[in-house]
């Protein structure tokens, strides 16, 4: 569906919604207005409210993610996987070993 599409069935579902301002061509626009009002726009406060809320649940999961990275502990296990992993890593990537062709 194109943004035209989208807006003429907007614009249908708001005369089925509001008849009775519907009538005439001003009708059909103060309807697909009440139709915006009533019902996107809220659903835009939400999802910005929303959008606000994961921002701040990510900022504290890289928050934990900075605090254990400074434990010494856990940069020298990262840095053994690291190495473990690396060899296997080679191998996969390597076009000539057909590995990601499977």
């Amino acid at each position: 569906m194109d943004f035209d599409n989208f807006i003429l069935a907007l614009s249908e579902i708001a005369d089925l919604l509001y008849r009775q301002s519907s009538q005439s061509q001003d009708g059909k626009l103060h309807s697909f207005q009440m139709l915006f009002a009533n019902h996107l726009l809220p659903l835009d406060s939400e999802l910005q409210i929303s959008d606000k809320s994961t921002i701040g649940v990510i900022q504290g999961q890289i928050d934990n993610l900075m605090d254990s990275l400074r434990d010494p502990h856990i940069v020298e296990i990262l840095e053994s996987v690291h190495k473990s992993i690396y060899p296997y890593y080679l191998c996969y990537a390597d076009p000539r070993t057909q590995l990601l062709n499977l």
